[in-house]
Formats: structure tokens, sequence, C-alpha cells
């Protein structure tokens, strides 16, 4: 089975507290957008993770999904997961939240697990907190540690050029820097990343998405050649995307 499993942009992040699990409660409007990783899944004898190597194999989200899948199910679930990556990586945009719940999906669907939506994002929970979002897909909020996801249907959003610097923004440090200083996660990434401070004489009414450094405009227009030279990172122009139905695939 072929699958896309897509990026997300948040639109609007707020960290509310720190709750007594050690994680933090949030509240973020989300969309998926269609720049997407592609995954392979096929039934195998044993597990196997080719493709793109963001990690040890034994660490992925995706090894973890059949893993947390299998424990569930108490039963074998031996695929060969090939991975294609496209989505940047540490760059805020759920690549491997997203994976993870893709690999759910192909899951469910190549073993006729027959799981509804309840039960898969149950055990998506288990797995990341950003998990969740991507059984859903297209405009969300999402709340309490990003497992409380509500889709919101009728509004619209537009094009986005996305602006995404050579560089990494882990999320463990961005919450500890917050809970030491209690700085916005986009002060601290424009504190940490020169190319969104050149972006700022560029473009002023740009938006951090999450924890950074990815950065956004709800428009399509900006002077190409006066970012062209100087820009240091990656520009997507990406549309938002909508999953068909529950648990259908990005086919």
């Amino acid at each position: 089975m072929e699958i896309k499993a897509p990026a997300k942009i948040n639109l609007y992040f707020q960290i509310k507290g720190k709750r007594d699990d050690g994680y933090h409660e949030i509240y973020s409007m989300v969309q998926t957008i269609d720049i997407y990783d592609h995954l392979v899944v096929v039934k195998a004898d044993d597990y196997q993770l080719t493709g793109a190597m963001v990690c040890d194999p034994r660490e992925s989200l995706i090894t973890k999904a059949v893993r947390v899948l299998e424990l569930f199910t108490q039963s074998k679930l031996p695929v060969h997961v090939h991975l294609d990556k496209v989505i940047p990586l540490g760059a805020g945009m759920g690549g491997g939240s997203s994976d993870a719940a893709a690999t759910l999906v192909a899951l469910n669907e190549i073993y006729d697990l027959r799981l509804s939506l309840i039960q898969l994002m149950q055990q998506a929970e288990l797995i990341g907190s950003d998990v969740p979002l991507f059984l859903v897909g297209g405009l969300c909020t999402i709340q309490g540690r990003g497992e409380q996801v509500n889709q919101l249907l009728g509004l619209n959003v537009g094009p986005m050029l996305i602006f995404r610097p050579h560089m990494r923004l882990n999320t463990t440090p961005a919450y500890e820097e917050y809970d030491k200083t209690g700085k916005s996660f986009s002060e601290m990434a424009i504190n940490k990343c020169k190319p969104l401070h050149d972006l700022i004489k560029l473009v002023r009414d740009f938006t951090i998405s999450g924890k950074g450094p990815t950065a956004f405009i709800r428009t399509s227009w900006i002077s190409w050649r006066e970012w062209m030279n100087s820009w240091d990172g990656d520009v997507f122009l990406a549309r938002p995307v909508h999953r068909p139905g529950p648990l259908e695939p990005y086919l």
C-alpha cells in the first residue's frame, strides 16, 4: 500500500501551562498541507524499515506505531515500510508524527483490523502528542497535550508561502527554555535563528509555526528578487489539504 503523510503548519500556538504529568497544556490551530512524506507499507515475514533513515530504526515513530498496534491487537503485524522523506526534519512540520499516523492507517487497512477512529486515536496518543492530529487532518484545533483534536469545517485557509531556515530546533529543549524564561516559542525561534532576523526585513507579517523555525505568510505575494539572494533556507508554496473521510488515506 502506498500512502502519503502530510506536513502541518501551526496557524496559532499557545502554551497554557505545565501539567501534573510533566507535559504542557497547549491550544493550537493547525492545518495539514500538501507537502508529503511517502510510505510504501506491505505485509512481510518480519518488520523492516528502509528508505530515509532519519534516526535509528528502533527509535523511529514508525517502528513505535507498529509496536503499539501489535500490543493493542495482541498479534504480530509484520510489515516492510519504505519511507521517502520530503518533509524537512526538525522544522516543526510534524513529519515524524505524520509518518506514524500513516503507518497506523496502513496497518489497519492491510491487516483488515477494522479499528475505529477512536481506537486508533487512543493508540496514537501513546506514540506522540502530534500523532492523533494526523489521523483527522484538515483544519483542526488541538488541546491538552495534543490528543484533543477537533476538526473545523466550513473554514477556508488559502495557500501559504512557507520559509524553512537551514536550522533545526528540537521540541524538548524549547519547552525546557519556556519553563525557565517564559518566552514564547516565536520569540525563542527568532532569537536563535539568524535567517528569521533577515526575513523580518523582507516580510513583516510572517508567523512562526509552533516551536519553529519554520515561518509562513498566508499569501503567495512577495517580491521574489528581494529574498532570493539573501534568504538562507528553503521556500515552499503549500496548499491546505483535507482527509477524504474518517481514516481514509491521502492516496
